[in-house]
């Protein structure tokens, strides 16, 4: 990758959140005035997220709150961009949607035939971060599956980082019901490259005039590599220098947290 757009150049900055501009509902230290800078060097900052369990609009209603300015246009996640695989390729099939209510919510409003309730006729299931998770789902999507429903996941995330610590994410949720019915899922999130480049179409914007920006090495840093897009590596989340060592997936940089990225934008 020829990386021949420094980063002050950049159109657009994909930022993950949970790791990356805050941790659980804190903030970090410099988000706030790395946007501002971003945004006056005209760039546009574009948040995605594999957390499946939250819809777009709580989201954003999250952002708000801590003070970010955004709308529908600024977020993308794993359950849209599973909206978009499933009316691509499953179009004619009713889908279990083994998750959040926010989660079927999402994919109703987007046309999706889902169901939080399955009869046994589903044939997929997608399976997303559940946190309001209950036995009866897991035996649910095994019973689908054993019967030979499609296996979908939204996001391969293990865990989800919280003030804390970590909580299991959908990725271990489907290590479970792997370990059940000896049928892995196919994920659609990051790191498939899908999820940037739907977003560069979208906004018309090159992969080299776009950054990743996030936490985690085998989600971000690999969905920014399998893009062909520039990668900026956060020591603020899951991610530490020792994870480095003999990662096959290599960031275009390391940096310590968002308030050192926002300190190498700046326009002297």
């Amino acid at each position: 990758m020829n990386h021949t757009v420094d980063l002050k150049d950049k159109k657009l900055f994909i930022l993950d959140m949970d790791g990356t501009i805050y941790l659980g509902n804190r903030l970090f230290d410099g988000t706030l005035q790395f946007l501002e800078t971003a945004r006056k060097n005209g760039a546009r900052c574009v948040f995605l997220t594999n957390n499946s369990s939250k819809s777009t609009k709580e989201y954003i209603e999250k952002l708000r709150k801590m003070g970010i300015e955004c709308g529908m246009d600024d977020v993308f996640t794993s359950v849209q961009a599973s909206a978009i695989y499933l009316k691509a390729n499953h179009m004619n099939g009713k889908v279990y949607a083994a998750g959040t209510k926010a989660m079927l919510n999402e994919l109703l409003e987007m046309g999706i035939d889902a169901t939080g309730r399955p009869d046994g006729n589903e044939g997929v299931v997608l399976q997303g971060f559940d946190t309001e998770l209950e036995y009866w789902k897991v035996e649910a999507a095994c019973r689908l599956i054993d019967n030979g429903a499609v296996f979908l996941a939204c996001n391969i995330d293990k865990v989800c980082p919280v003030e804390d610590g970590y909580i299991p994410d959908c990725g271990s949720i489907c290590k479970m019901i792997e370990s059940a019915t000896g049928k892995a899922p196919h994920f659609i999130g990051k790191p498939e490259a899908s999820m940037i480049e739907g977003l560069l179409m979208k906004e018309g914007i090159e992969a080299k005039y776009a950054v990743m920006v996030g936490d985690r090495l085998y989600t971000d840093i690999a969905c920014g590599v399998n893009a062909n897009v520039d990668t900026v590596l956060l020591l603020s989340g899951e991610t530490s220098l020792h994870d480095l060592e003999g990662s096959s997936v290599a960031p275009t940089y390391i940096m310590k947290d968002i308030a050192q990225l926002g300190y190498e934008i700046r326009r002297i």
